[in-house]
């Protein structure tokens, strides 16, 4: 059987996240599936492809205050 994960999106979270990378680098409850190599991977709550270094630095030091996140990408 599937567990469902109950995704609680936060407004504030999307608009800062928006202010660093843009509305079109930011996406919410985005399947990681479409982003793994085996096809794999429940919705993320919030997604970001940061399109410079700069968006990438500043987005990490945002990440570092909030509670919980994972930050990944290619190796």
């Amino acid at each position: 059987m599937r567990q469902r994960v109950k995704i609680v999106i936060k407004e504030e979270i999307v608009r800062e996240l928006y202010a660093i990378a843009g509305e079109d680098a930011v996406q919410t409850a985005e399947p990681m599936k479409n982003h793994t190599t085996f096809r794999v991977g429940g919705p993320a709550d919030y997604f970001v492809a940061p399109h410079t270094e700069e968006e990438i630095r500043k987005m990490l030091r945002h990440l570092e205050q909030m509670e919980e996140y994972a930050a990944c990408g290619k190796a």
